[in-house]
């Protein structure tokens, strides 16, 4: 008698685990092309730019959002042109003293915006914006 309830329970835990796993299988990825990102306002002055991030998808999103603030991680310049590296490309550990910027992320539910400001003296160095997202 022991043993017969001892084999449903295993059974009925197996069930169970395999339509966890079977349905964990079946979440489909976020669509990211409904999320976006504008840049609000610009002041050349202050070396400031708003920007605006809407989640236009129908789940919650997670933003790497390290440098959002300012100063960039990186600047690339070349003749008329200033990239703001807002996040690292590769994660790189640099020295002194041997660290990568930390993962840190903002949530954005689903329908939600968030803004902020980014500042970098560098700002001031810009005649035209052209903004190019990386996904």
């Amino acid at each position: 008698m022991k043993g017969i309830k001892m084999k449903r329970i295993v059974c009925i835990c197996m069930v169970l685990l395999l339509a966890v796993a079977k349905g964990h299988g079946a979440i489909k990825p976020t669509d990211v092309s409904k999320v976006k990102f504008e840049i609000t306002r610009f002041s050349k002055r202050t070396g400031l730019l708003h920007w605006r991030i809407t989640n236009n998808s129908e789940d919650g999103v997670y933003i790497y959002n390290f440098f959002l603030l300012g100063g960039a991680y990186n600047i690339e310049r070349s003749p008329g042109r200033l990239i703001f590296d807002t996040s690292p490309i590769i994660r790189m550990a640099s020295c002194p003293p041997d660290r990568v910027a930390p993962l840190v992320l903002t949530f954005v539910r689903s329908g939600g915006v968030i803004e902020g400001d980014f500042v970098d003296p560098e700002v001031k160095k810009v005649i035209k914006i052209e903004i190019i997202v990386e996904k």
